[in-house]
């Protein structure tokens, strides 16, 4: 029968169990091409070992929390700061944040650090116990060697805590600002970042910062009503800034692989040439030909211009595989290395290609710029915007208002 320790089991639990599931997907399937994934990551992985810290605290784990309590806060000062050197990495030096000034968005977090080893190690377990242990805690005023504890407790809690969400806040503003400007006024800079959810990011990890900080501060001893509303409140949080991050980083890398004007060439006809999709400088590895991978990049392209594959939206790459009857490591060394792309890369070629004579044709002139997408492949609107504007470096929008009196298509 469900009782209240089961309750609080599940409620601690739930939370450790979503924040590991987008942990593992932005570390671990991210490869050196993709350097935005792993900050992202990163955060996900603080927010993780702070609801395990968390879950040692309030379920009784006092003997393992005396020890994890000095990265307690720490890793809760650290959370922002990750999110702040991921706008970095994505934007470069584009915006406001610049490589220089982030190491001092981690002070916070290295003072409370330092403080509490020193607290720590001067004071023993003991002290540590009777200041962690709820019942004691009337000690604490009458007890001059958990001073210290006490004073960065309220000093990492109350007081830098709220300093670096003022100046995160205003800071991320601000860099959102000038992010904004510069895409409205060139529409290529950046398209593989949606400003939207960055917002939605920050905010949610705030929130988390924010319910975390009130917990420790008026909250020390258990409660499971309160740890109900807390866990609701961080699993809420956690899965908006997991889900939009997860969003962001399949984004970058649908987007990414793509450079400016890399279809070169359209024809006339239904047809595509194989010469619009521009070829790379062929890397040649020691267990395959130039003459077999150059056979593999003809049927890939043949495949492409002539049966559409890319159209949809579900395409995954062992479907190519299947269909040109090549192995599906084989042929994703050939778009790696020889191709020097990736999937996203090669399909979203052929899906803008297709989107901009869709977009010609007097045919589709009243079709909604998603219905454009969605007939070319596209899955969402972002990821079609962020790979045309890439490509053609404008609008859909824009594209269809300067070229939609031709029409490229056979009626």
């Amino acid at each position: 029968m469900l009782n209240s320790f089961h309750l609080s089991i599940i409620l601690f639990l739930l939370p450790a169990y979503q924040m590991s599931f987008f942990t593992v997907q932005l570390i671990s399937f991210n490869s050196k091409k993709d350097p935005s994934g792993k900050p992202l990551g990163f955060l996900m992985l603080f927010m993780l070992l702070y609801i395990f810290i968390n879950i040692s605290k309030y379920l009784g784990y006092l003997d393992a929390y005396k020890y994890l309590y000095f990265f307690q806060l720490p890793i809760l000062l650290a959370i922002i700061p990750t999110y702040c050197r991921y706008l970095w990495v994505i934007s470069g030096s584009s915006g406001r944040m610049t490589s220089k000034s982030l190491p001092l968005c981690y002070l916070p977090a290295l003072l409370i650090l330092l403080l509490n080893l020193i607290a720590f190690f001067t004071n023993g377990t003991e002290t540590y116990r009777l200041f962690l242990h709820p019942e004691q805690s009337s000690q604490i005023a009458d007890n001059n060697d958990i001073n210290l504890i006490h004073i960065t407790f309220l000093l990492g809690n109350a007081v830098l805590i709220a300093f670096q969400i003022i100046m995160a806040s205003y800071q991320f503003w601000k860099h959102m600002q000038h992010v904004q400007a510069k895409q409205k006024e060139e529409s290529s800079f950046l398209p593989y970042f949606e400003t939207g959810w960055a917002y939605f990011i920050f905010v949610s990890i705030v929130c988390f910062v924010i319910v975390n900080s009130l917990m420790n501060y008026f909250v020390p001893e258990y409660s499971t009503s309160l740890a109900a509303v807390s866990n609701v409140l961080i699993l809420i949080s956690g899965s908006l800034a997991g889900y939009f991050s997860l969003k962001q980083d399949k984004l970058y890398k649908e987007v990414a692989s793509l450079k400016p004007g890399q279809i070169i060439k359209e024809v006339n006809n239904d047809e595509v040439s194989e010469k619009s999709v521009s070829s790379k400088k062929m890397k040649i590895s020691d267990n395959m030909s130039k003459k077999e991978a150059k056979e593999i990049i003809d049927k890939l392209r043949h495949h492409l211009t002539k049966d559409k594959p890319h159209l949809n939206i579900k395409l995954r790459l062992i479907d190519i595989s299947r269909s040109l009857d090549i192995s599906k490591h084989k042929l994703t060394y050939v778009i790696n290395h020889e191709m020097d792309s990736n999937f996203y890369g090669i399909i979203n070629e052929y899906r803008v290609m297709e989107a901009k004579m869709l977009l010609k044709h007097p045919k589709y002139k009243k079709y909604k710029i998603e219905t454009i997408a969605e007939m070319s492949g596209f899955q969402s609107k972002s990821t079609f915007n962020g790979c045309f504007k890439t490509i053609t470096e404008v609008t859909p929008s824009a594209y269809r208002k300067k070229h939609g009196t031709k029409n490229t298509l056979n009626k």
